[in-house]
């Protein structure tokens, strides 16, 4: 089975969270976006960030991102 990676930016991103006793743990940092494909929490947040700037009319904002 290949290894899922976000299909923005092709990375498999990993965060530390706590389990239920207290000790750290890796986990994948990947969210389901339908159609069998998934985005890490980065991509979701730089999608948010430009889907808000562009409703502002904040072009430059959008010009940095790329």
């Amino acid at each position: 089975m290949p290894r899922k990676t976000c299909y923005i930016c092709g990375q498999h991103p990993r965060v530390r969270k706590k389990d239920p006793w207290g000790k750290w743990q890796r986990v994948s940092d990947l969210r389901p976006a339908g159609g069998g494909r998934w985005v890490c929490s980065r991509c979701i947040a730089a999608t948010v960030r430009g889907t808000v700037a562009l409703a502002l009319g904040r072009e430059d904002v959008v010009e940095v991102m790329a």
